[in-house]
């Protein structure tokens, strides 16, 4: 017993060091990984901010491609015996709507590939969360033991 009772303060000791390095690791841990949640949130907030200016932007770019689909009706309609001086609009915009129908699929491609980010970088976030929820524990228990300010 007294040989015992000669080895707890050494051992006190040992466990207070244990546990300040416990805790000086997790609050290294925190440091690291708050600044990434806020950094992960910003950039979600951003890529929800593009891919909704990116479907809004799709969606006048098709509502444009319509309206002009409907007026080039209008003129074809309206100007029968003017064809030959028509010709150059035509060519126009026969190039016009070359350039801008490969438009919805990349813009597709651009929504899709945006979403994969945002789930990726949700992942990530929901990833990350449980090594800080885990880190509460053993800092409320550092708080318990004698001398664990």
């Amino acid at each position: 017993m007294g040989e015992l009772a000669a080895r707890l303060p050494r051992a006190l000791t040992q466990l207070d060091d244990r546990v300040r390095t416990l805790t000086e690791d997790i609050s290294a841990m925190r440091a690291a990984v708050e600044p990434l949640d806020m950094r992960m949130q910003r950039l979600e907030g951003e890529m929800r901010g593009m891919h909704k200016s990116l479907k809004e932007g799709m969606q006048a770019t098709e509502d444009g491609m319509k309206e002009t689909a409907r007026l080039q009706d209008i003129t074809n309609q309206g100007i029968g015996d003017l064809v030959k001086g028509v010709e150059p609009l035509s060519g126009g915009i026969n190039r016009v709507e070359d350039n801008t129908s490969p438009l919805p699929d990349r813009i597709g491609s651009l929504q899709q590939l945006m979403s994969e980010m945002l789930r990726e970088l949700t992942t990530l976030r929901e990833a990350i969360e449980p090594v800080s929820r885990a880190a509460e524990p053993v800092a409320r228990l550092r708080e318990r033991l004698p001398g664990g300010n």
